[in-house]
């Protein structure tokens, strides 16, 4: 769907036998793409006057019963699934040897050829920013489908079209896994080839037209398609473990925030997580290491580092919860604070101890922590911290010596927030940043004024 290319003859009889004249409506125009299973064909439809994408099978997978059933899951899943960021589905017939699916037509690129582009060092950080917004797209994608016990099961960027005019769609469905086939999958398959919502009245009091908030089963089955555990389910460079290991029952909503932990961590260093860790059974599957660099980025954000990591937890009860949760996060970072670490401190470790140098502050995001102060030469209490307070802001500044001592009372969880990651953090609103690095300059020039070691400051361009 991304790009047009010219046919040559022996494609355009491929193309026309496999379309056969149960698809004679739709002219034939050329090749766009093939994958592991399909062929995505560019058409047009003279009645409406619009272009088409057309997807059948490979050749040599035309009478494979497997493939056949994951084709119908497909159309049936995709075009039951009615959400701006998910590509639509217009048609499903039998062409002359096997099935087609008739998509919307979009003019752009996968997510995988727009990460290829990017893989030139020092990209700029505001399209990293750019990169985490698809994501969110995807996020709302899956949530929807989740709603209706969907699971994708083939999260990766090769399935994500990005339109020219910045349209985001998830795509191919034949993977997914509906939550109702675990639970009945010995259950007579729905007949026919189209599929419908069940045409019974509704209850007393609602409309026909209202929609359970979990209507799962309003979702037609494929007709002869089985599920099996102990076989692997999509991509294995994106695969959660439980996929790797064809745990069927383990496979839920989790599953697709690993994929989206995969998409997340080929944008921040250019590879999908499979790719850096070898799962070598589900009891020790190694999690993904955080990286402190990249070959694309000049600075990682550590936020999102830590964002992805808990996407891609080994185990399931490690990861979030849901994607409307991952997405939460994301659009926290998108917020802003993304440069500032998170560290967690255990009960009665010490933080900062008086005396040492630093040059980080820090603010509690949750627990609480004492400060305390060496008086006579006994550590004495001085007060007691709790969320959203802030502590050594003048290191950031002056650096120096730590003045007291800080140690968690809980388990605390802190943002760290050093000169360097305050600019980058500044960088994003340069009102602001004016404002804060004056204020730095006057909180230097008077630490120097009473230090008498250096001249008051004068460059408007100093940083904290």
């Amino acid at each position: 769907m991304a790009e047009e290319a010219v046919p040559d003859e022996e494609d355009n009889a491929v193309g026309a036998a496999q379309l056969g004249e149960s698809a004679e409506r739709y002219r034939w125009l050329s090749e766009i793409n093939r994958g592991g299973v399909g062929v995505i064909l560019g058409a047009r439809d003279p009645v409406i006057g619009r272009k088409v994408a057309i997807k059948v099978l490979r050749p040599d997978l035309e009478r494979d019963e497997r493939v056949l059933a994951e084709f119908a899951q497909e159309a049936r899943v995709t075009g039951q699934l009615d959400h701006p960021n998910i590509v639509p589905i217009y048609d499903f017939g039998d062409g002359e040897r096997s099935p087609f699916l008739v998509m919307k037509w979009i003019a752009g690129k996968t997510l995988a050829e727009l990460l290829r582009r990017e893989r030139q060092p020092a990209q700029p950080l505001d399209r990293l920013r750019y990169l985490v917004q698809i994501v969110l797209r995807l996020c709302d994608a899956l949530s929807f489908a989740h709603r209706r016990g969907v699971i994708h099961c083939d999260i990766k960027p090769e399935n994500v079209m990005v339109g020219d005019h910045g349209q985001i769609y998830l795509m191919d469905w034949g993977m997914a896994l509906l939550m109702t086939d675990r639970a009945r999958s010995s259950a007579p398959p729905a007949a026919g080839l189209s599929g419908s919502r069940s045409t019974a009245p509704p209850p007393s009091g609602e409309s026909a037209s209202s929609e359970p908030a979990n209507d799962h089963d309003s979702l037609v089955r494929s007709e002869g398609h089985t599920l099996e555990s102990g076989q692997a389910r999509g991509t294995p460079a994106y695969m959660a473990p439980e996929q790797m290991f064809g745990l069927l029952d383990e496979i839920d909503e989790r599953t697709d925030v690993f994929g989206l932990g995969g998409i997340l961590c080929e944008i921040l260093v250019g590879e999908p997580p499979n790719n850096q860790r070898l799962l070598v059974g589900k009891s020790n599957s190694r999690p993904w290491t955080s990286p402190t660099h990249s070959p694309i980025w000049p600075q990682l954000p550590p936020e999102l580092c830590r964002i992805a990591g808990k996407a891609l937890a080994p185990r399931r009860e490690d990861r979030y919860p849901t994607v409307t949760a991952l997405r939460a996060e994301l659009e926290q970072f998108l917020d802003g604070g993304g440069w500032f670490e998170t560290r967690v401190y255990a009960p009665g470790q010490a933080i900062v101890t008086e005396g040492e140098g630093g040059d980080t502050a820090y603010l509690i995001e949750s627990g609480s922590c004492d400060v305390y102060k060496l008086i006579d030469g006994k550590e004495t209490l001085i007060r007691r911290l709790s969320a959203g307070a802030v502590f050594g802001e003048m290191a950031v500044f002056t650096g120096g010596t730590r003045s007291a001592t800080v140690k968690a009372v809980d388990e605390v969880t802190l943002k760290l927030i050093t000169g360097k990651a305050l600019t980058l953090e500044l960088d994003r609103n340069p009102w602001v940043a004016a404002f804060v690095r004056s204020l730095a300059r006057l909180v230097r020039d008077n630490e120097d004024r009473s230090s008498g070691s250096r001249p008051p400051r004068d460059d408007a361009s100093a940083k904290p």
